[in-house]
């Protein structure tokens, strides 16, 4: 959210859950949103789904992800997953 005009913007993939987000700042940054945004991903249908997702910090386009299967359940954070209030996110 751009809090000085207002704008948001929304990354969103299907049955993904996004966890807690992480900014990484590019080495020679000159603007405050020159970098990238980490987030892990959990599918809410695939429970041994897990991903890390790479956002463009300033236009928050996809440019990269990490996908695998782990061995077993991957569970939810215990805070930081952002979901509406009808999904059911608590079922995990």
């Amino acid at each position: 959210m751009n809090v000085k005009i207002g704008e948001t913007k929304r990354w969103e993939s299907g049955e993904k859950i996004v966890s807690e987000s992480v900014f990484v700042a590019a080495p020679d940054a000159a603007d405050e949103d020159q970098g990238v945004v980490l987030s892990a991903l959990i599918d809410k249908l695939s429970p041994k789904y897990t991903a890390l997702l790479v956002l463009d910090a300033r236009s928050w386009t996809e440019r990269g992800r990490v996908e695998f299967e782990a061995k077993g359940v991957v569970p939810s954070t215990f805070h930081g997953m952002f979901a509406r209030e009808e999904e059911p996110f608590h079922r995990y």
